[in-house]
């Protein structure tokens, strides 16, 4: 990702279109700007007081590392707290 991260993604062929969700703690090394990104604060549907942080941010690139053939450019992606895996894309 980014020509500099190799990360391990889940495809999900039931998410949808052109989605990309990575793993919070990806935030800092990819140098994605909180600030500047675009905030969704979504509340538990159990627990009203307990809120999912999404930000959402265009990334340079995913490239497969088994065929750098396969690879998007300027992907708007999502971060989340909590993914099984560094990311997952459908």
């Amino acid at each position: 990702m980014n020509d500099n991260l190799t990360l391990q993604f889940s495809i999900d062929s039931g998410t949808g279109n052109d989605v990309y969700r990575m793993n919070s703690k990806f935030i800092s090394p990819l140098r994605i700007d909180t600030a500047q990104a675009n905030k969704i604060v979504i509340p538990s549907e159990f627990n009203s007081q307990i809120k999912t942080i999404i930000y959402q941010d265009s990334i340079k690139s995913i490239t497969a590392k088994a065929s750098s053939s396969v690879q998007c450019r300027d992907v708007k992606a999502s971060f989340i707290d909590g993914l099984i895996y560094d990311g997952i894309v459908a």
